[in-house]
């Protein structure tokens, strides 16, 4: 999640990370089905920030795992 303010600057504040072939079980690798859908569940780490009034939260997400920022 970025905390994204109105002149475009984005900064970042939590991030996670789900891989979706795991889903249901740790130690069982199974491929998405195309054309499907599913309910996934996932959680940001914990922070300690409060976002102003006047930014956006910007939730991003990627098909692969991210290797930086966004």
């Amino acid at each position: 999640m970025c905390d994204a303010a109105p002149d475009g600057t984005s900064t970042p504040v939590t991030r996670s990370a789900v891989n979706l072939s795991v889903r249901n079980r740790r130690d069982q690798s199974l491929p998405s089905k195309p054309v499907t859908t599913e309910d996934v569940g996932f959680g940001p780490a914990a922070i300690g920030r409060a976002v102003p009034p006047g930014p956006r939260i910007r939730l991003w997400l990627a098909p692969s795992p991210p290797s930086s920022w966004p």
